[in-house]
């Protein structure tokens, strides 16, 4: 009777093992990748402004053909006469189910001006290009962020995992 419990429980937990697994799911198919870590360079034409930021964007909802993720970030900017922190936060809505997607997001951005000592925030859209495979790691974003008076064009290189 002893052994017949033993031989229970070790299957119970071989099989809630493979029930729970990340790599694969228990219907055969592949763990989709849920979180998203990527820098960007941001470059500002009109008044001679750049960014550089790390993000992390995490899944909070997909059906069909439509990705929302939560997003924030910390980097730091700068322009001729000041210089300071920045933090995006915000909410993005990914379309498409192929390689090429279609991005708008929308936010705020704080930040600070280091040379001035203020801080700032800002409501902040976002909207471009994202090139990712189903279930692919690479991650290429060209985007632009409009905030304030401001609109940024952004190029972005990163990993979802």
């Amino acid at each position: 009777m002893n052994k017949l419990y033993i031989f229970i429980t070790v299957i119970l937990l071989i099989g809630s093992s493979s029930i729970y697994s990340q790599e694969e799911s228990f219907f055969g198919g592949t763990h989709e990748n849920k979180n998203y870590l990527y820098g960007d360079l941001g470059f500002g034409i009109v008044n001679l402004a750049g960014s550089l930021r790390f993000n992390y964007e995490r899944q909070i909802f997909k059906k069909n053909a439509i990705n929302l993720t939560a997003r924030t970030g910390l980097g730091y900017w700068f322009d001729w006469t000041a210089y300071g922190i920045q933090v995006p936060l915000g909410v993005q809505a990914i379309f498409f189910k192929s390689t090429s997607h279609l991005e708008l997001g929308i936010g705020g951005l704080w930040y600070t001006n280091l040379a001035e000592n203020k801080n700032e925030t800002y409501t902040l859209f976002n909207f471009g290009y994202r090139y990712q495979k189903p279930g692919g790691k690479f991650i290429f974003r060209a985007n632009a962020e409009y905030f304030g008076s401001y609109l940024m064009p952004i190029i972005s290189f990163g990993a979802s995992f």
